[in-house]
């Protein structure tokens, strides 16, 4: 996706999506979305080169003096992903978060045109537009999880267990036992968490359960 959306937020948000025309409310959903993007530090993250520069000259180098050579070492791909990867991070470098943010609403609101009108076909022989979107919204939310066991959110509960805190493994599980539902009393800390957060870092870095990833999960490593 363009943007980076998180999908899981994406697909569950645009359940509210209306189809109402009104620019305002256009507006409104744009804000919503466009904070499921992924930020100029996230897209950095996914666009840093990974192979070293003398490296990636040398494979260079080989596929313009010894072609048959570069071909039967099957790095081809690896070399245009590298090379892609270079070229978007050079662009984030001169991109600002404005913009960003601007060229995102930009690429939503041209997609959900699109989809407001694909609703509309279905509405044509609807009756009670009120009852057919309380079952689109009831569809989409059994189908689109608010939670799942992101990285971060297991990361948080395996410190805690490991500190002797076991509460934080059991609000995760409760949370899984009906992801569909909403769970607005776990979403955000407790009182005594806050205060706590001052000095446990798993605390401090705690977020509602159906937050996209923070950056600093991007340096999870999964085993």
């Amino acid at each position: 996706m363009l943007a980076g959306a998180d999908f899981t937020n994406t697909f569950r948000l645009l359940s509210s999506f209306s189809v109402d025309s009104d620019p305002s409310a256009l507006e409104d959903f744009l804000d919503k979305i466009s904070k499921q993007c992924a930020s100029i530090e996230e897209l950095k993250v996914a666009y840093k080169p990974q192979m070293d520069p003398r490296q990636l000259s040398m494979m260079l180098m080989l596929a313009q003096s010894n072609p048959q050579l570069f071909a039967l070492i099957g790095t081809k791909s690896n070399i245009n992903k590298e090379l892609e990867r270079i070229e978007q991070f050079s662009k984030l470098q001169q991109l600002t978060a404005a913009e960003l943010l601007s060229r995102n609403k930009e690429h939503w609101k041209d997609w959900l045109l699109k989809y407001r009108v694909r609703l509309e076909k279905e509405l044509e022989h609807i009756s009670d537009a009120g009852a057919w979107n309380a079952e689109r919204v009831k569809v989409m939310s059994l189908n689109n999880p608010k939670y799942i066991l992101r990285n971060y959110i297991a990361q948080n509960a395996i410190e805690a267990a490991e500190n002797g805190d076991f509460s934080e493994v059991q609000k995760v599980l409760k949370l899984l036992e009906r992801p569909y539902e909403d769970a607005e009393c776990c979403e955000e800390p407790a009182e005594e968490e806050a205060v706590a957060a001052t000095c446990s870092s798993v605390t401090s870095s705690r977020l509602p359960y159906s937050s996209k990833p923070p950056l600093w999960a991007s340096e999870l490593c999964v085993t």
